[in-house]
């Protein structure tokens, strides 16, 4: 945790969960590909006031954040899942607002 005081109140932050500095901490395999890595964690920032207005200024928020680690021969193959995917949620979500 890193904490710092700003407009007189005191925050801590924790560093960022990095997809790339996770796949790049050791030697990997070809074999390893697709490596899919995905967080849903709480993102931290720091402006002073009047720096930004309404939402965009905010100290603390939710992020999703994913990553596909491949090969260029399976680039193909994961966006299709990815689409797929997509479509599925989709239809879920289209489902639910019929309701």
């Amino acid at each position: 945790m890193f904490y710092f005081e700003v407009e007189k109140q005191e925050f801590g932050l924790k560093p960022m969960n990095c997809h790339c500095i996770m796949f790049a901490n050791r030697m990997r395999s070809y074999r390893e590909l697709p490596l899919r890595l995905a967080d849903f964690g709480v993102l931290h920032r720091n402006e002073y006031s009047g720096a930004l207005t309404g939402l965009t200024r905010v100290r603390r928020f939710q992020q999703d954040d994913a990553h596909i680690f491949c090969t260029p021969a399976q680039v193909m193959g994961e966006v299709q899942n990815f689409l797929k995917l997509l479509g599925k949620v989709m239809g879920e979500v289209q489902n639910f607002l019929k309701l």
